[in-house]
């Protein structure tokens, strides 16, 4: 019982480890794209580059989202 009880608690441990490590990446993404975002309401163009960010960062909270998916029972 004292066995069972422990790995239900590391099980709990780690998944919340993953989540925080899932949500500080989700968060440094977000601000790349509001970065670009800033600039472009600053300079009002969007230039290929930002574009191209854009769908870098979209593609990385897909693969996040799948990773963290994929992980759960």
């Amino acid at each position: 019982a004292t066995t069972e009880i422990y790995t239900r608690l590391v099980s709990a441990a780690s998944d919340v480890y993953k989540r925080q490590a899932y949500i500080r990446e989700l968060q440094a993404v977000s601000r790349n794209i509001n970065q670009i975002a800033k600039r472009a309401n600053a300079t009002g163009t969007v230039y290929r580059q930002d574009i191209e960010d854009i769908k870098k960062a979209v593609d990385e909270i897909w693969r996040l989202q799948r990773r963290t998916l994929l992980n759960q029972p």
